[in-house]
């Protein structure tokens, strides 16, 4: 009986936890879209972040942690591109929504600032002029331009060895 009134009671108060989860990711959105980052069409309360490369991930990651908020770095082959997944909850508050859409800003931004004053350095390090990539934004495209000078490993190596079972 008691779990009974406890589910509903749940229910009576499902209204103002949708209402409130339906304004933590409008809020993210708009943080991210003043910082010109452009997001994929999604109204869940899992948000994904679009980055351009694996590294930039993880960095953007960890960075996130050392700050108090646990942001998961998700790349291929899980999806086609690396992302950060956002995922929200009714029992956020808006102070730490608002907290994380600063921190993020802030990321964001320094990230940018270190690419291009690499870049004023250093401009012969193969940074192809001209180049954006479609689903990055305007001031992240430095960050897409600046091509890696290491080989990209496509899949894990496997061992060819023999092996006890046959």
């Amino acid at each position: 009986a008691a779990a009974g009134l406890a589910s509903l009671r749940l229910i009576a108060d499902g209204c103002a936890r949708r209402e409130r989860l339906v304004r933590h990711v409008a809020r993210f959105r708009a943080a991210m879209r003043e910082c010109g980052v452009a997001l994929p069409e999604s109204a869940t309360p899992i948000q994904p972040l679009p980055v351009v490369d694996n590294h930039t991930a993880l960095a953007l990651s960890a960075a996130l942690r050392e700050r108090g908020y646990w942001v998961a770095a998700i790349r291929p082959p899980t999806v086609p591109t690396p992302r950060l997944r956002v995922t929200f909850s009714a029992a956020h508050s808006d102070e730490q929504v608002a907290g994380l859409c600063a921190v993020l800003q802030d990321l964001l931004r320094l990230r940018v600032k270190r690419v291009r004053s690499k870049q004023r350095r250093q401009p012969h390090v193969g940074v192809k002029q001209g180049a954006r990539h479609a689903a990055c934004p305007r001031w992240f495209a430095p960050i897409v331009q600046a091509r890696s000078t290491r080989p990209r490993s496509f899949g894990r190596r496997v061992h060819r060895g023999g092996s006890g079972s046959q």
